[in-house]
């Protein structure tokens, strides 16, 4: 699995949802406290595309735990 998302093939994994890797561009960041301006480093991240099952089971767990 690591080879392949990192490849930058992604991975499906059925019933649950897509696997790829994303780029983020770096990008400069604040400090809260002190708000100053703060360098971050462009990276490569992870996402997530659920799948209709997974979303589905998501919803109907979200419906139970309201009643």
């Amino acid at each position: 699995m690591t080879w392949s998302v990192g490849g930058g093939e992604g991975i499906e994994m059925g019933g649950f949802g897509r696997l790829d890797l994303n780029h983020r561009a770096g990008r400069i960041g604040g400090k809260r406290k002190s708000g100053e301006g703060v360098e971050v480093g462009e990276k490569e991240v992870g996402e997530l595309k659920p799948g209709k099952e997974l979303g589905e089971g998501v919803e109907l767990g979200l419906e139970e735990n309201a009643k």
